[in-house]
């Protein structure tokens, strides 16, 4: 939201100072414009700080569920790679986490390395 969208929407006059901040507040939240100038004029900073930081901790455990999927997902993709010699699982695994993580992971679940893993580690060793 820009400061001019801000203004025209409560009619309220900020310096840019208050309006970063206020646009900090907005960035942080998962309302529209309108919900959140509705909100803002209706509110004290202090109410609006309390909703940004139930977004963040909804957003937050979300996130962190959602890295958990994925290494779970990760690990079975590895596995089920190396069992059926599938390039393509291998693949996804790769792009859902990365060649570091999927070459860690294939070391740590005792796993023969892959040519891709070998190429990796052999990279990593001759910088």
């Amino acid at each position: 939201m820009t400061q001019q969208e801000f203004e025209q929407r409560t009619q309220m006059k900020v310096s840019w100072d208050k309006f970063n901040y206020i646009n900090s507040l907005y960035m942080n939240t998962d309302m529209d414009k309108d919900e959140f100038c509705r909100h803002y004029i209706t509110s004290d900073d202090g109410e609006i700080l309390r909703k940004v930081n139930e977004h963040a901790e909804k957003y937050e455990t979300l996130y962190w569920e959602a890295k958990r999927m994925i290494s779970y997902v990760s690990e079975i993709l590895i596995g089920k790679a190396h069992a059926y010699e599938d390039t393509d699982l291998y693949n996804e695994a790769v792009r859902l986490i990365g060649q570091k993580e999927v070459t860690r992971r294939t070391i740590e679940m005792g796993l023969p390395l892959w040519n891709e893993d070998k190429e990796y580690l052999n990279g990593l060793l001759t910088k």
